[in-house]
């Protein structure tokens, strides 16, 4: 690995991969499943009632939300290379190398299938950033941010 590059992955090149492991990804899908049969559960009792405008419209807000949370949650990827950190998602973040005057990387041994690994990035003027992610190479990367070394072990 280059000097010039000690943020890296493992192998001293960029680094990317999903933002969420798959038991999250999993826990997330059976929940959407439990929603959507309960739905069904109700549908009839629901078809009958009698609706005005407003409660559809919240009805179809919260489902549009809830649909877009797991849509981002499912499809999201957490990038390192040598000019900054970036993670897509419904709001995408970016954070510039250049601009970071703290890091802090948070992760959990044992517990990465349940809680995210994350690296709390603050930028220069005060704002914060959390970049989650679920590769190790990425998570290494995170590791060299933050610490400076190869750290990162399980």
């Amino acid at each position: 690995m280059s000097d010039a590059a000690p943020h890296l992955g493992p192998s001293g090149e960029a680094c990317e991969g999903p933002s969420y492991p798959r038991s999250i990804k999993l826990l997330a899908t059976l929940l959407m499943a439990a929603l959507a049969w309960q739905g069904l559960l109700a549908f009839d009792a629901l078809r009958e009632a009698p609706w005005s405008t407003g409660p559809v419209l919240f009805l179809l807000l919260a489902l549009a939300t809830i649909v877009t949370g797991y849509a981002v949650l499912l499809r999201s990827r957490t990038a390192v290379d040598a000019t900054g950190i970036r993670e897509s998602g419904l709001l995408p973040r970016e954070a510039a190398l250049q601009d970071v005057v703290q890091l802090q990387f948070l992760y959990l041994p044992r517990l990465d299938w349940l809680v995210v690994p994350r690296l709390v990035v603050k930028l220069r003027g005060g704002r914060r950033l959390v970049f989650h992610s679920a590769d190790r190479r990425v998570q290494q990367a995170f590791a060299r941010l933050a610490y400076g070394a190869d750290t990162f072990e399980d």
